[in-house]
């Protein structure tokens, strides 16, 4: 405030909006400091490779002494130290995509806070073309491709060898295919900047078949696929990551021995996409997939639902999950839920957790349902001649809930254990229901009581008691 020498001092300092530390009134003046509110100045934003050994650390200004926090998941391989605030390590190729996570920095003043992306990025090595779109988004045009990024023509078009990539900033990221066309792998830009669109015209198709290390991937969150009517997208790596839209009509097909794995926020299929999964398809905890105009899940492989996942049926118009008589269904994690109507031809298994089936028809298949719960609502129909089988766990507890007028048809065999449930208002477990002919159909019910049976022309009823 004032220095006085020899004298007295009188002055005073008044501070408002702010914690002061010392105040002192002396000979030599009247001193106060001030504490500066703590802030983060680092960047919100910070980018690991995977398969390299990277980190980025948090900078804070302040009065010093900061402890930090991190809420979000981490990629696997990436820890967060609350010492120092930062993140190191080295993550893996199934972990590339973008982490949303919350920062925040605390001293004795107070506590700051982030919003921050945490992206992990998988370059190819080995690209060898570029999309830079320079003369038009045609693929088939050579001059929008080059061997170096951003760099000059390289005269001619990918072919089966090749692992294409986007350049770091291409004159159009908008790519249009309209032949059939094969290629080794295919990588799409982490750069925020960069919102591809590809789409596959008719007549088009595109095999992206041999390279593990490229995918369809990293997909900004504006970034599309759209696949014009009887086209085929077909991958051997699927992973998708921010949000992902495949549009059709057309068909985006899993090769066989192939992967995908749908995650990020709500991967979507929209306009009649037919997903067509011959290999191993995943969708993990806590991710939705929104299907919508008559788009089609189609299980030929193996399909892996994690907790707390979903199938989201959006519009109500005409959208299904299919599994094949090839398909395995695994329900790995409590609290999954299919909302898209369910057919049933080859073995839905509940590993662990339970599943929750909203709509749709029973057919042919077989439920495992274990010691563990499947709750089933609508109607649950087979042909007169389907065999339809519903097991559980011979030592454990098995939970069938239904609600009212959900019934199994066909020739249905149920085989519970001693304490099975079978819960719901009013439940009838129903075989098939023949106007004007003797029904032949049967239900067969082992391993639990059951109050009765009857053959009659309205259907083969049994009550589980």
């Amino acid at each position: 405030a004032v220095t006085a020498t020899g004298a007295a001092n009188t002055s005073s300092v008044v501070v408002t909006g702010a914690v002061s530390d010392t105040v002192s009134n002396t000979a030599t003046g009247t001193r106060v400091t001030i504490n500066e509110p703590p802030a983060i100045t680092s960047l919100a934003t910070a980018t690991l490779t995977v398969g390299t050994a990277t980190d980025f650390q948090v900078s804070t200004a302040g009065l010093g002494s900061f402890s930090y926090a991190e809420s979000g998941a981490l990629p696997a391989g990436v820890t967060f130290a609350t010492s120092t605030g930062l993140f190191s390590g080295t993550p893996s190729l199934q972990d590339r995509g973008v982490y949303h996570l919350a920062l925040s920095a605390t001293d004795p003043i107070g506590t700051a806070t982030q919003n921050f992306t945490l992206t992990v990025s998988a370059p190819v090595t080995g690209c060898t073309l570029y999309w830079t779109g320079a003369t038009s988004s045609a693929w088939e045009t050579a001059s929008n491709w080059s061997s170096t990024d951003g760099g000059s023509s390289a005269g001619r078009i990918p072919n089966s060898t090749d692992t294409v990539c986007f350049s770091t900033s291409p004159v159009t990221s908008t790519v249009t295919l309209s032949s059939p066309a094969t290629i080794a792998g295919i990588e799409w830009p982490s750069t925020p900047s960069v919102t591809p669109s590809l789409t596959v015209n008719w007549n088009g198709s595109l095999d992206v078949t041999s390279d593990a290390t490229a995918a369809i991937s990293n997909l900004s969150d504006a970034g599309t696929i759209t696949l014009g009517s009887s086209t085929t997208l077909g991958v051997d790596t699927l992973s998708t990551s921010g949000v992902p839209i495949f549009v059709g009509p057309g068909t985006l097909s899993i090769n066989v021995g192939g992967t995908a794995t749908l995650a990020g926020n709500s991967p979507t299929l929209r306009g009649g996409v037919t997903f067509v999964n011959n290999g191993t398809t995943t969708l993990p905890a806590s991710t939705s997939i929104y299907l919508s105009n008559r788009s089609i899940i189609k299980n030929n492989g193996t399909f892996t639902v994690g907790a707390g996942s979903d199938l989201c049926d959006v519009d109500r118009s005409g959208s299904y999950f299919w599994n094949t008589t090839s398909g395995i269904f695994d329900v790995n994690g409590a609290s999954a839920t299919v909302h898209v109507p369910t057919t049933n031809n080859g073995t839905l298994n509940v590993l662990s957790g339970n599943v929750t089936l909203y709509q749709g028809v029973l057919n042919t298949g077989t439920f495992n349902i274990g010691d563990h719960l499947v709750t089933i609502g609508g109607t649950y129909t087979a042909s007169s001649a389907a065999a339809v089988n519903v097991t559980f766990d011979a030592n454990g507890k098995g939970v069938l809930a239904a609600g009212s007028g959900a019934h199994l048809a066909g020739t249905t065999t149920v085989t519970v254990a001693p304490s099975f449930t079978f819960s719901g208002a009013s439940v009838v477990v129903c075989a098939v229901t023949a106007t004007g002919a003797a029904n032949t159909s049967s239900v067969v019910v082992t391993g639990a009581s059951h109050e009765s049976t009857s053959n009659t022309t309205t259907g083969t009823k049994v009550t589980i008691s």
